[in-house]
């Protein structure tokens, strides 16, 4: 993500100058409009001059108005397309940065979510609950907590995902990674009411390529190969 992050923060700049197509049609307009100005008859030559000459101006200010328009148009889609980047730069900034350093921050009650979703510890999480002194109360509320946010990480994902820059596949592992997690899976059945139905059937199909890659004994590249097949047309 990161080599790319300068194309993710880039700002839409207006252009300068004028269109070289819209200035071409725009010089051949106006030496076509002279051209038949000049050679209008003698006998009506102030009357007709001064009419064709209006009408004609008239064309070219609906022209420019309508190509005035178009470019502010344009100007505001790739705005609007540069923000939803924006917004979505902020999944690897909320997932990689802010949740790591606050869950850090609440150590030791946070160490055993954030261990089961990263695996740096190869201790069991009963096992780590028997060497660690803890909060019990405000471990309950911290993985409640950072559960959510970890979800609703996920739901944004599925929003923005269409106009990051860099390759999917690797926040599909990521996020797979993440709903192995027993403490996160548990939280999500408490409360998957509120999210909806495609975030739901997506995060239920993590948790069953899990269980069979643990049942089976799959290797990495046997996983791999059925995430690929998890269809995220409908999000």
């Amino acid at each position: 993500m990161d080599i790319n992050k300068k194309e993710l923060w880039y700002r839409e700049k207006w252009s300068k100058g004028i269109n070289p197509i819209f200035a071409g049609s725009f010089f051949i307009i106006v030496v076509l409009m002279t051209i038949f100005v000049i050679r209008t008859p003698a006998e009506s030559e102030n009357s007709k001059k001064i009419d064709n000459l209006s009408k004609g101006f008239s064309i070219v200010s609906i022209i420019l108005i309508i190509y005035v328009i178009y470019i502010n148009v344009d100007h505001n889609n790739k705005i609007e397309e540069q923000t939803t980047r924006q917004q979505s730069f902020q999944i690897s900034k909320e997932l990689y940065i802010n949740i790591v350093e606050k869950m850090a921050r609440d150590f030791p009650e946070t160490y055993f979510l954030y261990n089961e979703i990263d695996n740096f510890d190869p201790r069991s999480t009963e096992e780590l609950e028997k060497v660690i002194k803890y909060d019990k109360d405000k471990r309950k509320l911290l993985d409640a907590f950072y559960s959510e946010i970890l979800i609703e990480v996920f739901q944004d994902f599925l929003s923005f995902k269409q106009y990051l820059v860099g390759g999917q596949f690797s926040w599909l592992k990521t996020f797979y990674y993440q709903f192995q997690s027993p403490i996160l899976q548990k939280r999500w059945l408490e409360i998957k009411d509120t999210y909806d139905n495609n975030a739901n059937n997506l995060i239920q199909k993590f948790i069953d390529i899990g269980k069979k890659a643990k049942e089976n004994n799959w290797d990495q590249s046997k996983i791999e190969e059925e995430l690929i097949k998890i269809d995220f047309s409908k999000s």
